[in-house]
């Protein structure tokens, strides 16, 4: 299989925003930094962007702290 170029492509107020990255088996850290790159080019702030994905990481840990004790609690049962 030829390794292809990956793109996340965004239209926003009459703007197309294009990241590329020169090969298809990009990393998942990659693939946030081209979405970053997007939210970014689209004018978002730095820090509400910081701020929303520390929202979506506190929720995702507070998520997992539950099912992780759920089960614990059907352990004991």
């Amino acid at each position: 299989m030829t390794n292809q170029p990956c793109s996340l492509t965004v239209e926003h107020c009459d703007t197309k925003i294009k990241i590329e990255k020169d090969h298809s088996d990009v990393t998942l850290h990659e693939m946030f930094d081209m979405f970053k790159t997007a939210c970014l080019g689209m004018t978002y702030p730095i820090d509400l962007y910081n701020e929303v994905i520390c929202e979506l990481a506190n929720e995702i840990q507070d998520e997992d702290i539950k099912i992780r004790n759920e089960k614990i609690t059907e352990s004991f049962f």
